[in-house]
């Protein structure tokens, strides 16, 4: 939840640096008009923001599902060591394609990516084997 709260923080600060606003009363409160026409204000996003939304989404993408999937990996009964070493290794997967999506670096961003994308589904697949062992 922490990561997700420093993205949104992430696209405030871009959106101030850049001087984005997208509503007038944000635009009036840091420029003092609220005007459309100010020269601070474009209808076509600034790429710095459209970045910063884009690390947001894939947060909101990827964090959320772990999250349900880690809670039913331990009501599953998965292994408290497992657990540890899968939470840690997401946590730090996304952490650093966050940092790699700010810095415009590929291919670490993919990496990054899958690393935090192959921890969710083998803990997928651990449920999976579970419900299929109890079902039997």
């Amino acid at each position: 939840v922490a990561k997700v709260l420093l993205s949104n923080v992430y696209v405030g600060i871009t959106k101030l640096r850049h001087q984005v606003y997208t509503s007038p009363e944000d635009r009036r409160l840091f420029t003092g008009t609220a005007s459309a026409a100010d020269s601070r204000f474009s209808p076509v996003p600034h790429p710095a923001v459209e970045r910063a939304y884009a690390v947001l989404r894939n947060d909101q993408e990827n964090i959320y599902p772990f999250f349900i999937v880690a809670l039913l990996y331990v009501l599953c009964g998965g292994g408290t060591w497992y657990c540890k070493v899968y939470m840690v290794t997401f946590t730090v997967s996304r952490c650093l394609h966050t940092l790699a999506y700010m810095a415009g670096v590929q291919p670490w961003r993919g990496i990054f990516f899958f690393g935090g994308l192959i921890v969710t589904l083998i803990m997928m697949a651990e449920i999976a084997s579970k419900m299929v062992w109890f079902a039997f």
